[in-house]
């Protein structure tokens, strides 16, 4: 027998032996997988996921804000957080803890949710969590402030309205009671304007925050908000900037 035929035959047998080997090894693996309902193996996610506070309803006070933490701490793979009023804003704020200052963003895993006293309505809090790669996942967070006087969400959304919507084609005349933008206004004399730029009308409730407006006029304890941050009038101004005028006191 020729040996070099012999060495040859060796070793495709042991070729042959290797592959079935490795044939076997692919049908039992995949054999496996199929078993689970999936052929493909699952990885845990490496990208952010925003996990947050569930929707919830407070009842206002008529005496002191009333706050609610908010908590996205249980997020995954999030290096940095960010809380935003997302609807509500100018009404409803943000506060990095309790006694802090009134925010429209919080940067960090837990915010206070604050509701101004007197105030109800919903609210719309979201989160974004941000990976270290830049990747965002958001999660929103609704709120419902009723008041204490309505025993039920659904009482206190359905009562009928003492400010209706402003019409740009009504006529108002002094004592009109409407609501613009979130702000409840009261007309000083007949007027066609719009409630924002202040002609013929004043604010129903000095202490409602409201986007502060160079045109308007306020008066000494009226709250605005400007640049994500609340500010109250120590007198009366009009045209000077809040944190640019000692006459602003930041809340």
């Amino acid at each position: 027998m020729d040996n070099n035929a012999g060495i040859e035959g060796s070793k495709l047998m042991d070729f042959k032996l290797k592959a079935l080997t490795s044939l076997i090894t692919v049908s039992l693996v995949a054999a496996a997988y199929a078993n689970e309902g999936d052929i493909t193996p699952n990885y845990a996610t490496t990208s952010p996921v925003a996990i947050a506070s569930a929707d919830f309803s407070v009842t206002s006070s008529a005496e002191e804000s009333v706050l609610y933490e908010l908590d996205a701490s249980a997020s995954q793979n999030a290096v940095s957080f960010r809380w935003r009023v997302a609807e509500g804003k100018g009404v409803f704020w943000l506060q990095e803890k309790p006694g802090g200052g009134w925010r429209t963003e919080v940067n960090q895993a837990k915010a206070t949710a604050l509701v101004p006293a007197n105030h109800t309505g919903i609210a719309v809090y979201e989160v974004s969590v941000t990976d270290k790669d830049g990747n965002t996942d958001t999660r929103q967070v609704t709120m419902t402030a009723i008041s204490p006087l309505y025993s039920s969400v659904e009482e206190n959304l359905a009562k009928p309205t003492e400010f209706p919507d402003w019409g740009e084609e009504n006529t108002y005349m002094a004592g009109d009671k409407v609501t613009f933008a979130g702000i409840k206004y009261i007309a000083t004399k007949w007027t066609q304007s719009t409630p924002a730029n202040g002609a013929g009308w004043k604010f129903a409730d000095p202490e409602q925050l409201r986007e502060w407006n160079k045109s308007m006029s306020y008066s000494r304890k009226d709250k605005v908000s400007w640049q994500g941050k609340a500010w109250k009038a120590a007198y009366w101004t009009q045209g000077n900037t809040p944190g640019e005028h000692s006459v602003w006191l930041e809340l």
